[in-house]
């Protein structure tokens, strides 16, 4: 059931991305991370079924790493929503586990003093080179901004946050109800973007940005993929180890990569295909080296 659980997670998130870059292109990607997860609080509703009141609590009761990794989510969702608006979203998604892999390993290196391998250095040097080759790539498609360099940066900078809210799944869907502990944390992300706003209202005038009813169902409908994705990942990191589930997850660049050819004509050229293909067999290798 791991590998079952692993790869309909990845099929879940990797849906929902998709679907949401067409939000991410009509408003701020703040925005969007709140009207995202702040649908959450009802529409994964379903992972609380069965969930006793003494689980709930001893999930609320770490609310000081649910309050860390919602201000990671939601500083790490608006900065990848942002990218969307000059990178097309296979691109996106492959630069954002590009640099996620790269950063968690070096953080193993340097604070964790674990030891690369000539194999690591290698495969390390494989993703750093994908990467550059995707970040070069020439941009042709009329509904994207011109100039890739600052979504390739958005995506850089939020992949210190992505490492950073996955904190709170990894160690609760250990010490928790896992599925509760999935609910918690995609709510608090919404609870913190919330709070982000109010905070860039205050300082640089700029508030939500303001959506109908009908956009925001629109919106909640787009994201609902995500009750598949969170609730198959959390039972994922309670059954199986995190760099395999983190390796399965890394297909998804191909999947993001086929829907955004499909529902946006975002057709990648040959170079950038195996360029893709080049950062994926190094973050999958990396795991294992």
């Amino acid at each position: 059931m791991f590998y079952l659980y692993a790869l309909g997670s990845m099929l879940g998130y990797a849906l929902q991305n998709v679907l949401l870059a067409h939000h991410a292109r009509k408003m701020d990607g703040l925005s969007l991370a709140f009207y995202r997860n702040i649908s959450f609080v009802v529409t994964l509703l379903p992972l609380l079924i069965g969930a006793s009141r003494e689980e709930i609590a001893g999930v609320l009761a770490e609310w000081p790493l649910l309050l860390m990794a919602g201000c990671a989510g939601g500083i790490y969702l608006s900065l990848l929503y942002a990218s969307y608006r000059s990178l097309t979203v296979g691109i996106a998604g492959a630069m954002s586990r590009a640099v996620l892999t790269v950063v968690l390993t070096a953080f193993g290196w340097i604070f964790l003093h674990e030891t690369l391998s000539l194999p690591a250095l290698s495969l390390i040097l494989l993703i750093i080179i994908g990467s550059i080759a995707l970040g070069t790539a020439r941009n042709s498609h009329a509904h994207l901004r011109k100039g890739a360099s600052i979504g390739i940066l958005f995506v850089t900078i939020g992949a210190f946050f992505l490492a950073a809210t996955n904190a709170a799944p990894i160690i609760l869907s250990r010490t928790a109800n896992p599925l509760v502990a999935g609910y918690f944390w995609e709510a608090s992300i919404g609870i913190a973007a919330g709070v982000l706003i109010l905070l860039r209202r205050l300082t640089v005038r700029q508030g939500l940005h303001r959506i109908d009813a009908r956009a925001f169902a629109n919106i909640a409908l787009c994201s609902w993929p995500t009750l598949v994705g969170t609730g198959l990942y959390t039972l994922a990191l309670r059954t199986g180890p995190v760099a395999v589930i983190t390796s399965i997850l890394s297909a998804s660049l191909v999947v993001v990569s086929l829907l955004g050819w499909w529902l946006y004509r975002e057709r990648l050229t040959a170079m950038q295909w195996g360029a893709i293909f080049v950062v994926l067999v190094g973050v999958i290798g990396l795991k294992f080296a």
